[in-house]
């Protein structure tokens, strides 16, 4: 066991080695399902089985906590590895099967929606996007979709992904990561370093007027600035940004105050030389002031406003503004806890605010119970 950041929960279980995450019984029908997929010879058909295999790889795990009516089934439902103190045997065989259903109907749905030559099966490379990308020449790619790391205490990926490569057989570097992580003394200025290499690449790549799509998330100022500067010193200039509602939120989402609910999702160009950049004459981003007109924007449009639409809707306006005014300031953070903490304050919302309070505090005593 590598105890990185994620696995301090195991080093405090004395878990010593990454196959005690799994009983006898499902590490061995895992150990011959997989000899199975890897003795098939058809190259697309192993790699299909192997998709799913990988997919369904943690839910045959004892890091499946017991669950109960709306909990939200069984799956692997925080963001480190752990063993619960109620935890459940899945059967591999059924899940592993169910998987498989999925995964088909994905790639179907991929077929449709894809031109032909998009969906045929090559071998994925793996590159370091920092690193040039040899085999492309500038101003070649007309599209790049990218999800970055999160920054921050965010997700560490590279931990979080040992589980499915020591099955695969590849060992991570980790220390290619771009990454915050105490535990491998990767600090916020290696992440933000480590973002604007990557940027850097993109543009060199993208085509003068085409677009490069980010999604992002977080809760820290300081993270969004790295991405913002990793963006703009780069050249992309700004084109739209959208919160995009995760279909199954985590836990961690549905009851931490300063935990993001949505993703946003962020449009960039390449100039061309054809738009006009958009400025604020302010200079100033007031979280308060954004709060209350935000939210009866919102109330106007709905009749009534959650206080995380309200903070998706900052979380766009505070980009905007930021990535387009020169050394801009902000005075208060993005998160649930400030932007109730405005409803409360004011007269106009307050009532609001009670009401949104009673939801969560229901929506809290209801998850916990559920743990």
């Amino acid at each position: 066991m590598y105890y990185g950041w994620e696995m301090q929960k195991l080093k405090r279980g004395n878990i010593n080695k990454f196959s005690e995450l799994f009983t006898s019984r499902n590490l061995f029908l895992l150990s011959l399902l997989w000899d199975l997929i890897a003795h098939i010879e058809h190259d697309v058909c192993r790699r299909f089985l192997q998709l799913t295999f990988t997919a369904n790889l943690a839910q045959a795990s004892k890091m499946i906590a017991d669950y109960k009516d709306n909990a939200g089934g069984p799956s692997w439902k925080i963001n480190c590895y752990w063993l619960p103190a109620d935890w459940q045997e899945l059967n591999v065989l059924h899940y592993f099967q169910n998987r498989l259903k999925r995964t088909k109907a994905a790639v179907q749905e991929l077929g449709e929606l894809l031109p032909k030559e998009a969906t045929t099966y090559g071998s994925a490379k793996i590159h370091d996007s920092r690193k040039r990308f040899v085999e492309l020449q500038d101003n070649s790619v007309d599209y790049i979709l990218t999800d970055p790391p999160y920054g921050g205490e965010g997700i560490q990926y590279g931990e979080l992904s040992m589980l499915w490569n020591l099955w695969l057989g590849y060992r991570e570097d980790l220390d290619a990561e771009v990454a915050f992580n105490p535990y491998r003394n990767k600090a916020e200025a290696d992440y933000a370093e480590g973002l604007k290499q990557a940027f850097a690449e993109a543009y060199r790549l993208l085509k003068p007027g085409r677009w490069m799509s980010v999604t992002f998330n977080n809760k820290d100022i300081k993270v969004w600035n790295s991405l913002i500067s990793a963006c703009k010193d780069n050249g992309f200039e700004l084109v739209v940004v959208a919160p995009i509602r995760r279909s199954a939120p985590s836990l961690t989402e549905s009851v931490m105050t300063k935990a993001p609910k949505s993703d946003v999702l962020i449009h960039f160009r390449k100039p061309d030389g054809t738009t006009v950049r958009q400025t604020f004459a302010q200079k100033t981003f007031s979280v308060f002031r954004e709060t209350m007109r935000l939210a009866n924007e919102i109330i106007q449009k709905k009749g009534f406003a959650h206080s995380s639409e309200i903070l998706d809707a900052l979380t766009v306006e505070w980009f905007t503004f930021q990535y387009s005014v020169e050394n801009g300031r902000t005075d208060g953070e993005l998160t649930l806890h400030t932007v109730n903490n405005a409803l409360a304050q004011s007269p106009q919302f307050r009532s609001l605010h009670t009401i949104l309070k009673q939801v969560d505090e229901k929506l809290w005593s209801k998850t916990k119970a559920e743990r």
